[in-house]
């Protein structure tokens, strides 16, 4: 599954011009910049952060400030609030959600590249879509037809990228072709990462972060898609089971005969 990848060097005036495009409502992080803000400095000043972004990830080191991760709770559509039915998202500092927006568009042709046709949520040209008319067709033409019966297996992973492990996802990546400067620049940001929860102006105490990826980094999706795409491939080597995944949601399904038999 391995697959090597090149990013280019970064460009000030393309990332001036990526930058222009995102909203004005997008939150930042403990470091205070606002997206306005950093539109409305002049074309000059990219050079600057163009210099800022080679050195991190020459080094692997962000600002104190950038792992400071403020958590905001979003309710999922108009369900109550509770921990269950809430997406934390963690405010990130808009300069590093600009580098990883921009360095994940780049690596977004070879995740798709790794990726199975069966994964289709966050690559580029993939929907829900296909997943669901895949299984509708399938099922109606077997209702139709008084087929074999099918057995389907929907899973919603619970929390989902609170259970992506940094270290493992990073390693992953670097494993399946991401460049080391790369895995190198993410590891130092999730090194050492403090959270707290934030109530509109008001923060709670701050409590060191152990696990879990930061839902709202750019990234999260890209290392859950690396690890459904092993999962998928496996699952397709060893079984006659069909598979779609849009990130979290799963479906699986397959005839009851398959099923019935050792793997």
């Amino acid at each position: 599954m391995k697959t090597t990848v090149q990013v280019p060097e970064f460009d000030s005036a393309e990332l001036w011009s990526f930058f222009q495009k995102k909203s004005d409502h997008k939150a930042g992080g403990i470091d205070g910049w606002k997206t306005p803000e950093i539109k409305a400095l002049p074309k000059c000043a990219w050079d600057a952060i163009k210099v800022f972004f080679h050195l991190v990830e020459a080094t692997g080191k962000w600002p104190a400030s950038f792992h400071m991760i403020p958590i905001s709770a979003i309710p999922k559509e108009d369900k109550k609030w509770t921990p269950e039915t809430t997406r934390a998202i963690g405010l990130s500092s808009i300069f590093y959600n600009c580098w990883a927006s921009f360095r994940f568009r780049q690596l977004s042709s070879w995740v798709s590249s790794i990726a199975p046709p069966s994964l289709l949520g966050g690559l580029e040209g993939r929907n829900s879509i296909e997943s669901e008319l895949k299984l509708s067709s399938e099922l109606f033409e077997n209702e139709l037809n008084e087929g074999e019966p099918r057995m389907l297996l929907v899973v919603d992973r619970f929390k989902c990228f609170d259970l992506l492990i940094p270290s493992f996802c990073i390693s992953l990546a670097r494993d399946l072709g991401l460049p080391d400067h790369l895995a190198t620049c993410i590891k130092g940001y999730y090194s050492g990462q403090y959270k707290c929860f934030k109530l509109g102006p008001f923060f709670g105490p701050w409590v060191v972060q152990s696990n879990g990826i930061i839902q709202g980094c750019p990234f999260s999706v890209l290392f859950a898609n690396l690890i459904f795409s092993v999962f998928a491939k496996r699952i397709q080597n060893t079984a006659q089971i069909s598979f779609a995944s849009f990130l979290e949601d799963t479906k699986l399904w397959s005839k009851v005969s398959v099923i019935s038999q050792p793997w």
